[in-house]
């Protein structure tokens, strides 16, 4: 498929989508697309794309590092580290 559900937002509830999850009247799906792709979807649906203004990385890998260093000073930005010694260690890079 071209499109991917990444994550959806029911009653305020961030649910990561499987193949079995039915949308319902409400809900924010979250898709992961080719670029190449958007003006067919929005097309599709009947919506124009909004302009990204933040994002959230969960993880502290150090391709989550990487990442975030290149979007800190473009978007609203939100690490989540589980363990508070590798969230020190990753403040401190």
């Amino acid at each position: 498929a071209q499109y991917r559900g990444v994550a959806l937002l029911r009653n305020h509830i961030t649910i990561i989508p499987k193949s079995s999850t039915l949308l319902q009247k409400g809900d924010h799906l979250y898709l992961s697309l080719p670029s190449n792709t958007i003006a067919q979807l929005t097309s599709l649906i009947g919506k124009e794309s909004k302009p990204i203004k933040k994002i959230m990385i969960v993880g502290e890998t150090s391709l989550a590092l990487s990442t975030a260093q290149r979007l800190e000073n473009s978007y609203d930005l939100t690490v989540v580290i589980s363990h508070k010694k590798k969230a020190n260690n990753f403040l401190k890079l």
